[in-house]
């Protein structure tokens, strides 16, 4: 039922976004000052999210979800340069057993470049870094394991295109490590995320 809700939403975002782009009103006014000096970008993606856990760097289980990702990031040159959090978030999976919430904070510096006219191809690297808290069963069966923390890091390409002013359809695929550890056991866990995004930028 879940899975069935977040894909209604998903179809309905990409169904609405090919009829703005399809509209006569769609009419980038300013582009070419994107990715200028001073300009600030606000936005999230809806993504799809393919995630393999790791115990001890062994493939341990692959899960998907769906995620819904928040970013800004700032121009403070006018040679595409670029610094912001990328993601800046809190997700949450919970069922009737178990919670686990995860806070991640990665800082980016990215290079973004015209390509003439409205399209602006765009590579970043992360870095950062995450914590896992457990609840419920979960972290019952595992007491000393309730909270795990550490180092995470990814890259990140793909192209914007304006479609109207002050704003941008963003498409890119994105690559990131987590790596946590628990203060009570040395051993490291973690995951690595390979994950395809289509959003929208707001820029100012």
């Amino acid at each position: 039922m879940i899975r069935d809700f977040h894909s209604s939403r998903f179809s309905l975002f990409v169904v609405s976004l090919v009829l703005l782009l399809l509209s006569d009103r769609v009419v980038a006014q300013t582009p070419g000052r994107f990715a200028s000096q001073g300009v600030w970008e606000f936005g999230g993606n809806v993504a799809y999210q393919r995630t393999t856990m790791l115990v001890e760097v062994q493939a341990d289980q692959t899960s998907s979800i769906f995620s819904f990702l928040p970013y800004v990031g700032y121009f403070p040159f006018n040679n595409g340069i670029e610094f912001g959090l990328n993601p800046l978030g809190v997700q949450r999976y919970w069922d009737s057993e178990n919670r686990t919430t995860v806070y991640t904070i990665l800082g980016t510096v990215g290079l973004t470049g015209n390509a003439g006219g409205i399209f602006f191809p765009f590579a970043e690297v992360q870095l950062g870094y995450s914590a896992e808290i457990l609840g419920g069963a979960i972290a019952d069966l595992n007491p000393g394991q309730k909270q795990r923390d550490g180092f995470a890091w990814g890259v990140r390409g793909g192209v914007k295109c304006a479609v109207i002013d002050h704003c941008l359809v963003n498409a890119g695929l994105q690559y990131q490590e987590f790596t946590l550890e628990t203060k009570s056991t040395p051993i490291r866990t973690g995951s690595n995320v390979l994950m395809a995004s289509i959003g929208l930028t707001f820029w100012f």
